[in-house]
């Protein structure tokens, strides 16, 4: 029943994407993806729309499928980085503790 915010400020997503980094992850999945073969089947095929809609939504669901792991690398760069801080933080705490 309560609708109040949680947060003041909803936190911003630190891994927006920039035009260029989109340009180069669509040129590496365009480097990964058979396109020839799929281009193969849609000359020898029937139904060429319907192979190319199927094409397109492979190659899509590819793209996304990086875009995705892209901005999860860089989180989990995040995280790496301060739980490496933590770690060093207590290492030092520890070694004050061990001169006593």
């Amino acid at each position: 029943m309560c609708r109040t915010n949680i947060e003041e400020e909803k936190p911003q997503n630190p891994n927006i994407i920039k035009l260029d980094e989109c340009v180069e992850l669509i040129k590496d999945e365009m480097d990964m993806f058979p396109y020839r073969e799929h281009l193969d089947a849609i000359t020898m095929f029937d139904n060429p729309v319907s192979s190319l809609k199927s094409m397109l939504r492979v190659f899509g669901l590819g793209l996304s499928k990086s875009i995705i792991a892209y901005q999860n690398e860089e989180e989990e760069e995040e995280i790496w980085d301060d739980e490496e801080e933590e770690d060093e933080e207590d290492s030092e705490g520890s070694e004050s503790d061990d001169h006593m």
